[in-house]
C-alpha cells in the first residue's frame, strides 16, 4: 500500500512538469530578460548577471523554478495532511497564479526569493514535533536571510522567524541561539562573496527600497489591479474560512495551517512597506493564496465543480497572455 502511495505521489509529480510549461508557453514562447533596477538587491543583481542575457535561458530556467516551488507545495500539503486527501491542487493553483500575467513569467529577483520562502516554509513546518529538529531551526534562519538577500522585502522573515520558534517550539534559548546561527552565518557568507567579486559598493542607494510605499500610478494599470484582485481575494477568502479549515483537522494539522494563515497576514502587510514589493511581489502572495484556494476545493465533494472552475482559470490565463481578453 505505501509504494502504491508513493508511486501515485511521483506520477503526479511528473504530470506537474508539462502541465507547468504549459501553463508558462507564452514565457517560452515570448522570452525576455528582467531589467534590474536600483531597487533590487546586491545578490540577485549579480545572481542574474552570472546567468548572461539568454531571454529563453531565462524564461526556461523560470518554469523550472516554478515547477521546483509547486513540488515542494504538493509534498508539505500532502505530507502534513493539510487537505482532507491527497492531491496536486495547491500545486496546480500555484502554478495558474504564478502565471497569470506576462510580468511575472520572466526570471525576477522576486521569483529567486519565493524559491528560498519556499524552503523557508518547509524548515518551518518541519521543525513542529520533529526529534532532529536543531538542523531544521538553523535553516530558518539560513534561507529567511538568503530570501531577504535576494528579494529585500522578504527581510521581514527576519522577525518573522523569531515569532516561528515561539509558535512552534515556546520559549526556547537554544532554539533561538540556532535561528541566529543559521542567520548570522548566511550573512558572513554572502558578505564574504561580495568581498571575493568585489560586488558591494557604499554608492548604491536604494537597494533594499526599504520604507517606501507604493504610490506611483504606473503600478497599477488594468491588468496589475485584475491581478490583484484575484490574488487578494483568494488570500482574504481563505483567512475567512480559516475555521471551518481548521475544525476538520488534526491537531499537527490545525498548528501548521495556523501558521501559514498568521504569515499570510504579515505578507499581505509588505507591499506597503517595501517599493521593491510592486507587482512580483504578487508571486509571494500566489503561493500563499494557492494554499487558500486548495483547501477550499479539497472541501467540495463534487470533483466536476473543480474542474471546471480549473478550466475556466486556464482559460482565462491563456486569454491575458495572449490578449484575447482586451479591456
Amino acid at each position: 500500500m505505501v509504494s502504491t502511495v508513493r508511486n501515485n505521489q511521483i506520477v503526479n509529480l511528473l504530470i506537474l512538469l508539462p502541465y507547468t510549461l504549459i501553463v508558462r508557453a507564452h514565457s517560452l514562447l515570448y522570452p525576455k530578460v528582467y531589467e534590474v533596477s536600483s531597487d533590487d538587491s546586491i545578490l540577485s543583481r549579480w545572481i542574474l548577471s552570472m546567468l548572461g542575457e539568454n531571454a529563453l535561458f531565462h524564461s526556461i530556467l523560470s518554469a523550472l523554478l516554478i515547477y521546483c516551488v509547486a513540488v515542494i507545495v504538493a509534498n508539505l500539503s500532502n505530507k502534513y495532511r493539510i487537505f482532507q486527501k491527497q492531491n496536486l491542487y495547491g500545486a496546480f493553483f500555484f502554478v495558474l497564479l504564478a502565471s497569470l500575467i506576462a510580468e511575472v513569467q520572466m526570471l525576477t529577483p522576486a521569483l529567486l526569493g519565493l524559491l528560498f520562502f519556499t524552503l523557508y516554509l518547509k524548515s518551518c513546518m518541519t521543525i513542529y514535533r520533529y526529534h532532529f529538529k536543531e538542523f531544521e531551526i538553523f535553516n530558518v534562519g539560513l534561507f529567511a536571510m538568503l530570501a531577504g538577500l535576494v528579494y529585500p522585502p522578504l527581510m521581514m522573515l527576519l522577525f518573522a522567524s523569531l515569532f516561528v520558534i515561539l509558535f512552534f517550539e515556546g520559549v526556547d534559548t537554544k532554539a533561538f541561539l540556532l535561528l541566529i546561527l543559521g542567520m548570522v552565518s548566511t550573512a558572513i557568507i554572502v558578505l564574504s562573496l561580495f568581498y571575493f567579486f568585489d560586488l558591494y559598493t557604499f554608492s548604491d542607494e536604494g537597494t533594499l527600497g526599504l520604507s517606501k510605499v507604493i504610490t506611483g500610478k504606473t503600478y497599477w494599470v488594468w491588468d496589475r489591479i485584475f491581478y490583484c484582485g484575484v490574488v487578494f481575494f483568494w488570500v482574504l477568502f481563505g483567512l475567512a474560512k480559516f475555521y471551518s479549515f481548521q475544525k476538520k483537522k488534526i491537531i499537527d494539522a490545525r498548528k501548521r495551517i495556523s501558521f501559514l494563515a498568521l504569515l499570510t497576514i504579515l505578507l499581505v502587510i509588505i507591499p506597503f512597506f517595501f517599493i521593491g514589493s510592486d507587482i512580483h511581489f504578487l508571486l509571494i502572495l500566489s503561493l500563499m493564496a494557492s494554499f487558500s484556494i486548495a483547501l477550499y476545493f479539497d472541501s467540495l465533494k463534487n470533483n466536476i465543480i473543480v474542474e471546471m472552475i480549473h478550466l475556466l482559470l486556464i482559460i482565462t490565463l491563456f486569454g491575458f497572455q495572449f490578449n484575447w481578453i482586451n479591456i
